[in-house]
């Protein structure tokens, strides 16, 4: 009985890392949409900084969700971190974003 209740306080923390991972994606794209429809060069600035931020979230979120699922023998599972309309080229652009925004830091 112990076990189940050990073993499913593990899937819920998984389940919690998965909802906060489609949360930032899903602001991951709106800031994306953002610097697309920026009127003045400031404004797109000042948007593609928070995209970059939010990739920058993104990219710790999915580690922190590799790095858990591992350490508690629990499977990813890529479906249940998936949103509409992101797929391999919006992923690209959002690490090339948080690179981009590290090499800045450094």
């Amino acid at each position: 009985m112990m076990e189940n209740l050990e073993q499913y306080k593990k899937e819920q923390r998984q389940r919690t890392l998965e909802r906060r991972i489609r949360e930032t994606k899903r602001e991951v794209m709106g800031w994306k949409e953002a610097i697309d429809n920026s009127k003045t060069d400031t404004e797109k600035f000042a948007n593609n900084l928070e995209y970059q931020r939010k990739a920058v979230l993104l990219a710790k979120q999915n580690k922190a969700y590799n790095e858990y699922c591992e350490e508690n023998n629990l499977r990813p599972l890529a479906d249940r971190i998936q949103i509409a309309r992101w797929d391999r080229k919006q992923a690209a652009a959002a690490r090339g974003a948080a690179q981009r925004y590290k090499n800045a830091r450094d």
